[in-house]
């Protein structure tokens, strides 16, 4: 009976002893069991691998928190695919949160951070997912795979960093490579090439590399996936615009310098920045559309860095200001054009009075045009004081509640005049300034469209005679409107002299 039990007891260790999964996966040496998958934090750190952070696996998914791993003579992770009851890590799935970091010791070339390498030929599959960000740093080659059926890399949450030495990702003898990149980012960086997928095979080979919303290939300019031929069987890798294999990549979501509302325009939501549909911006051509939105923020409510910015408005639109902020500021912005038809009104909700348009461009050309369009603004508009700018408003209407119309040096006024104040004229420094003075006036300013008509036609009666000149005349020295209906002729933003002398000419014949 004895024997009995000391045989069963036996036999139970030993079952015990099999039933411990192994799997075909090493980090810093250490194999990875279904024992030690959730010890791997105590285990690593007695082996002086982990510096700080935890790190634990559960069937296919490697976690990493806040993990720093620091290796000296081994790589950090391996798939080792050369036979042996090991359990297959075909899938891996590394979760990141918060910072974690993995390097290998420079001075050791055949270091990696992430290797599956053997001789039995699988199919390998990575996926990066988290909110955190991972950073991987070796000397020669960081992120390697080879004798493989095909490669997927799988990108969607963590920001991911690697740094090689002569490559950072590295596949050989592989069919084909898929990259997805579906959020978060992927930077690569190398002395010789950042991505190189090299293949044994003259058939059936292929790069693929998918993009979810928004994402793109932001460095180099340019940048594109090619397969090279020019290898000694080809590969595929990242070029740029000039077609040179690039050393240094950037993939993600692209941040425009405009913000509406507070909110970052970016390559992902740039066809709908708040959601409502009614706010797009299309980065081809510059264009920032408003479509009957209503935009608030406590500062700036569009801000913008881009040159030649677009500002399309369709319908009637509003930008309320929570404080004493700017409406439109443009900061760095050259070549504004504003225009589409429809109306810009600006309003401050705390009842204080707002710039409504603000633009500087220290010590550099700033040009702007608003034309056949409408803006209203509680407070003043004002463009930088560098004498190199320009506000061209053309058969637009501009309305200022309470305050200033200043845009040093030249203010030019096409197919519209001023109404309000009496007499408004422009001076000399690019000023709105009422009848009489040279100073700049502050207060209710307007704006309007010119009459269109025949040339001259300063009556609207149809034709070009003698009564148009008289019409000049009554206003000039009796301040009478009755038969003006369009008296700027000559487009400075005032009547004067000048206009008569204009009318005249054409009644000449010049």
């Amino acid at each position: 009976m004895k024997k009995l039990f000391t045989f069963l007891l036996i036999a139970l260790v030993a079952f015990s002893a099999s039933a411990v999964e192994q799997y075909n996966l090493e980090i810093c040496g250490v194999r990875v069991t279904s024992d030690n998958s959730n010890n791997l934090t105590q285990i690593l750190t007695e082996n002086g691998y982990l510096q700080s952070g935890t790190v634990s696996f559960n069937s296919y998914q490697l976690t990493l928190n806040n993990a720093v791993i620091s290796s000296p003579d081994k790589d950090i992770i391996r798939i080792n695919s050369n036979g042996g009851n090991y359990t297959e890590v075909n899938s891996l799935q590394i979760l990141v949160l918060g910072n974690c970091v993995l390097e290998t010791n420079a001075s050791n070339s055949n270091l990696s951070c992430i290797t599956s390498a053997g001789n039995v030929k699988t199919s390998q599959a990575y996926g990066f997912t988290g909110n955190g960000s991972l950073t991987m740093t070796s000397g020669n080659i960081a992120f390697m795979t080879f004798n493989k059926d095909w490669v997927r890399y799988r990108f969607s949450g963590p920001n991911v960093t690697i740094n090689g030495g002569n490559y950072g990702i590295y596949s050989t003898s592989v069919y084909d490579v898929k990259y997805e990149m579906v959020s978060g980012s992927l930077t690569v960086n190398s002395n010789y090439r950042a991505i190189w997928n090299y293949f044994n095979f003259e058939q059936g080979i292929s790069g693929v590399m998918e993009f979810g919303d928004g994402m793109e290939i932001l460095e180099p300019e340019g940048g594109h996936l090619v397969f090279d031929p020019t290898a000694m069987s080809g590969g595929v890798t990242i070029e740029d615009g000039n077609n040179q294999s690039a050393s240094h990549v950037k993939i993600g979501v692209r941040n425009y310098p405009l913000t509406v509302g507070g909110v970052q325009m970016t390559s992902k939501n740039c066809d709908d920045i708040l959601g409502d549909g009614k706010v797009y911006y299309n980065p081809s051509t510059n264009t920032l559309t408003l479509n009957n939105a209503t935009v608030s923020n406590d500062y700036q409510v569009i801000k913008s860095d881009i040159e030649g910015l677009h500002l399309e408005l369709l319908g009637e639109n509003h930008l309320i200001t929570q404080r004493n902020v700017y409406g439109l500021y443009f900061l760095e912005s050259d070549g504004v054009v504003i225009d589409g038809g429809g109306s810009l009104i600006m309003e401050s909700a705390v009842n204080q009075v707002s710039i409504g348009y603000f633009t500087h461009r220290a010590d550099a050309p700033a040009h702007t045009t608003i034309r056949n369009c409408s803006i209203t603004t509680p407070g003043g508009m004002i463009q930088n004081e560098d004498n190199d700018c320009s506000l061209t408003v053309d058969n637009a209407y501009i309305y200022i509640g309470n305050g200033y119309f200043c845009t040093p040096p030249v203010l030019t006024l096409n197919n519209c005049h001023i109404t309000k104040p009496e007499g408004g004229h422009v001076n000399y420094y690019g000023q709105i300034c009422a009848n009489g003075s040279e100073n700049m006036y502050w207060g209710e300013i307007e704006i309007v469209p010119s009459p269109q008509g025949i040339v001259g036609d300063v009556d609207g009666d149809g034709s070009v005679t003698s009564a148009d000149i008289t019409a000049l005349y009554n206003f000039l020295l009796n301040n009478d409107t009755s038969a003006l209906v369009n008296g700027d002729q000559d487009g400075d933003g005032s009547i004067t002299s000048a206009d008569v002398t204009s009318v005249y000419n054409i009644l000449l014949g010049n």
